[in-house]
């Protein structure tokens, strides 16, 4: 663990953070490397990686043989064709890539045609060359025969490690929402039913023999206006009989609620999610004994993401989230401690291992590193980079982010937090008050772009989270609108408050920011207290929850999203940005995708028109062909250039220009 390359650690130390303008190109970009995955022989290394050639951004999964060196490209690809948004290893010989292809779906009697992408499995055959979808072309014409296909084909439910040439892979079969889980062969792409569909089915579990053995059913109970419910059930199938049967009800979101993680080693020991003491933990239930559950494992932070495997026991000793592996394994725990020892002052996160558990990548990162690849041996105690997400982003060059806490009005100790300009002085600078929803890096104030960009141009940040960062777009929702937006804009108030008394946040000279559904709180708390901002900025927010229900009537996340905002119009106006645009005359800034599939473009486009006829000064910037998140470079430099501008003729800065 010792050879840490002595000239890496001297390259990002020996500088001061000094008062350099980056360009803002360096800030926005997409990443230069995504993923990194290792084989399981530990013999290859898969790089997901965006290159320029001749001017334009390619898409290429890079391999390398770690025992030659020698380097190819099975997979070159334009944005447009299509965008591969994840990777894993199904044996040495096969890569699967999920990936997301783009078109157009015409929704009848809503006039709206979104762009939505179709989620594909494709199969890399790494000895052969070979890229092909996991349906073949039997089972497409099949689709084709009837009319239709399933939105989403990437579902794997188990790679079965102990089977290379298979995975269990499931999707709508003979009926939309029921889906129907397979056992696919890999170099034929033959496919034999494991369990038929079942209507309303989702998060398939299979035991560590590759048997299906838990799912969740989901039920719309309507109830009238007001009192639509979701509620789930989690079903488990007996070992012997195999009967399936119920083995909890509850609300969603609810604290009663019990969702599958999966089983250790013993088929009849079910990890599942739960509540306990006012958080998530996980619990054992003995399936063999009448359904015994006892604590499992709990910490002081919500539990999400999925089990992390030991390739050598066939056990959980972790879970893994969106930036981290949480190991229970004292085993682990202390290979975990060495990472940590030997990369200080960095949120280290374990990946993968090969099947021996000798070779590990890791993934490093922290408030002013955008993400360091390392590739280790624990046989040769070596541990060496190997690739980096934002190779242009110097960390000399970057703000620390420190984190503080504040009481809410309601009592709540809360998080925030805080990143300063380079060479600040006593005084409070300009001021964004930025609201996150505590997804990803955001959820401990790692590193972000937007972040260090204003920052760098001289404002102070204070990053306020959603208080519920659950996995998902919607998991921040619990019971209606009524009960969480409030509690969420008046932490934002709160966050403003504990600013301006640590003289951190000019009172005179503040902005609100948000995205996405953080966007429509911030919205929501610059409307219940329009003298707090000198302006507001966000993008894609929901402004106007009636339309936003409306442009989602044909889809299956219908019915959840009533429940989680409401079926009243009188509770859809009153938490609705757009009804107070006649109550606010700060500048606002709104920028959309026109393309978004999340929350559509006439959201902001309805605001924009409502504040405009109140002569509200709006900076609206709308892109083309665009989806919710900007996935080109060119798109993410005119949308941040443009809010830089704004924040630039909105706040009094001088280091901004």
């Amino acid at each position: 663990m010792a050879r840490i390359i002595t000239l890496f650690v001297v390259l990002f130390v020996t500088s001061t953070l000094a008062d350099i303008h980056v360009p803002t190109r360096s800030f926005v970009q997409l990443p230069d490397v995504v993923d990194v995955q290792l084989s399981p022989s530990g013999n290859r290394l898969a790089m997901l990686k965006r290159v320029v050639s001749n001017g334009e951004r390619l898409f290429v999964v890079e391999l390398t043989d770690l025992e030659s060196g020698k380097k190819g490209y099975p997979v070159v690809r334009k944005k447009h064709e299509f965008d591969v948004y994840n990777m894993v290893w199904a044996s040495d010989e096969h890569l699967l890539l999920q990936v997301d292809f783009f078109q157009q779906l015409k929704i009848e009697n809503t006039g709206f045609n979104p762009k939505i992408s179709e989620r594909r499995l494709m199969i890399l055959n790494i000895n052969k060359g070979t890229l092909r979808n996991v349906l073949s072309k039997k089972t497409m014409n099949r689709f084709q025969s009837r009319g239709w296909q399933p939105q989403f084909q990437d579902t794997v439910v188990d790679l079965l490690p102990h089977d290379p040439e298979h995975i269990l892979h499931a999707l709508d079969w003979n009926a939309r929402q029921t889906p129907q889980v397979f056992k696919v062969n890999l170099n034929t792409l033959a496919r034999t039913t494991e369990m038929i569909g079942k209507e309303n089915w989702s998060n398939f579990v299979a035991d560590r023999q590759g048997n299906v053995r838990a799912g969740i059913y989901k039920e719309i109970i309507s109830g009238g206006l007001v009192d639509t419910k979701v509620m789930f059930e989690l079903h488990v199938k007996d070992e012997k009989s195999n009967k399936w049967r119920v083995l909890a009800r509850f609300e969603q979101n609810s604290d009663d609620s019990v969702w599958p993680l999966g089983f250790t080693k013993d088929p009849n020991i079910l990890l599942v999610k739960s509540r306990y003491e006012g958080r998530d933990a996980i619990y054992k239930i003995d399936l063999k004994n009448a359904d015994q559950r006892t604590l499992f494992y709990a910490n002081d932070t919500n539990i999400s993401g999925t089990l992390f495997y030991s390739n050598k026991t066939n056990n959980p000793v972790g879970y893994i989230t969106n930036t981290n592996v949480i190991f229970w394994d004292e085993e682990y725990q202390g290979f975990k401690q060495r990472i940590d020892a030997a990369l200080p002052n960095t949120d280290n996160r374990v990946i993968s291992f090969d099947k021996t558990e000798n070779k590990y990548l890791v993934f490093s990162k922290n408030d002013v590193d955008s993400g360091t690849y390392y590739l280790g041996n624990r046989k040769e105690k070596s541990l060496l980079p190997i690739a980096y997400t934002h190779s242009g982003l110097d960390p000399a060059n970057l703000a620390k982010t420190t984190q503080h806490t504040f009481v809410a009005r309601d009592g709540t100790t809360r998080n925030l937090f805080v990143t300063l300009p380079p060479n600040l002085t006593d005084e409070p600078v300009p001021s964004i008050v930025y609201v996150t929803e505590g997804i990803g890096d955001s959820r401990t104030g790692g590193f972000d772009f937007k972040t260090q960009l204003w920052a760098n141009r001289g404002y102070a940040v204070v990053q306020i989270n959603f208080r519920r960062p659950l996995s998902g777009y919607y998991g921040f929702m619990h019971g209606d609108v009524t009960q969480w937006a409030p509690t969420l804009y008046n932490d934002v108030a709160d966050a403003y408050e504990w600013g301006k008394k640590e003289n951190i946040i000019d009172p005179q000279n503040t902005c609100v920011f948000g995205q996405h559904f953080a966007g429509y709180i911030a919205l929501m708390a610059r409307a219940h207290n329009p003298s707090m901002f000198q302006c507001a900025a966000t993008i894609a927010p929901v402004t106007d929850i009636n339309n936003y229900l409306f442009a989602n009537k044909g889809f299956t996340i219908y019915e959840q999203l009533i429940a989680g905002w409401s079926s009243n119009g009188n509770i859809q106006q009153k938490y609705s940005p757009i009804s107070y645009a006649d109550q606010v005359a700060t500048p606002t800034f709104i920028a959309h995708g026109e393309d978004d599939g999340i929350v559509r473009v006439t959201q902001s486009q309805l605001l924009s028109e409502a504040l405009s006829n109140q002569d509200v000064a709006v900076k609206y910037v709308e892109i083309p062909d665009e989806d919710s998140y900007f996935s080109t470079d060119e798109s993410r430099l005119k949308v941040y250039s443009e809010l830089e501008a704004f924040f630039a003729s909105s706040l009094s800065n001088n280091a901004s220009g």
